[in-house]
């Protein structure tokens, strides 16, 4: 199993810091992201706050981390993070609508994390599962762990432009979209658009998974962001570690 901290300690060429401790208890793994911890393996102890709110999203409450999760505790990496698609060998941010659109309808080959940030300082990256297949995308929104299907995300986007073409051409989006994925209209269809809609797409829309239907909030807008591949920040990131 390939876990999210390994992939991004590989990415970012991250080493353990000085001084970690030596495991030499019988095997475990990391409270955080699960990675195994063998005897002679290097470690760190934790001791969350009273405020640490993803205790829901432990591997395990022994109270320890692997030397990966010891970096990406920290505050670099908590918000150099923050809205990033991880590869082997890369970072690429995904902040914009143009790499979010490239993510969503036109996604790198696995394996790679998704992260997306909510708000401030948010743990993301040691409670997100690794994307091995591009076809099923795993991404964490905040607190939210979301799949998004890029093949339904490129049909969603061909049933608004042929709405907006049954329109008149003056876009018009069938489906009523939040950013944060929070209003209570969120994902509801557009009633200036049901009229338009045939059965069949309006059966489609209303059953996309919550994930699509907050990614299509960053791509089925009037601006229509085309999928722009990022330049990557990894050398950014490193630099500041």
């Amino acid at each position: 199993m390939l876990h999210s901290s390994e992939l991004i300690a590989q990415a970012l060429k991250l080493t353990p810091d000085a001084g970690l401790p030596t495991w030499q208890d019988a095997a475990t793994h990391c409270s955080h992201c699960a990675c195994p911890i063998n005897p002679g393996d290097l470690f760190s102890p934790v001791a969350l706050g009273a405020f640490f709110s993803d205790s829901r999203d432990l591997a395990a409450p022994n109270g320890i981390v692997c030397w990966r999760c010891v970096h990406l505790r920290k505050k670099t990496l908590l918000n150099g993070l923050s809205f990033t698609v991880i590869t082997r060998d890369a970072v690429y941010p995904i902040a914009q609508n143009i790499h979010k659109a490239w993510l969503f309808l036109t996604p790198p080959e696995g394996p790679f994390v998704a992260l997306h940030s909510s708000s401030t300082m948010q743990h993301l990256a040691w409670r997100t599962p690794v994307t091995l297949d591009n076809r099923r995308i795993s991404i964490r929104f905040g607190p939210n762990l979301f799949v998004v299907r890029p093949d339904r995300m490129r049909k969603a986007m061909g049933i608004a432009l042929q709405v907006t073409e049954r329109a008149g051409g003056k876009w018009l989006s069938p489906l009523l979209l939040d950013r944060k994925a929070a209003a209570g209209y969120h994902g509801l269809i557009n009633p200036k658009a049901e009229a338009l809609l045939e059965a069949g797409e309006r059966d489609f829309l209303v059953n996309l998974a919550a994930g699509e239907r907050w990614a299509l909030s960053a791509t089925m807008n009037a601006k229509q962001p085309l999928p722009e591949r990022p330049d990557p920040i990894t050398e950014t990131l490193i630099a500041k570690l």
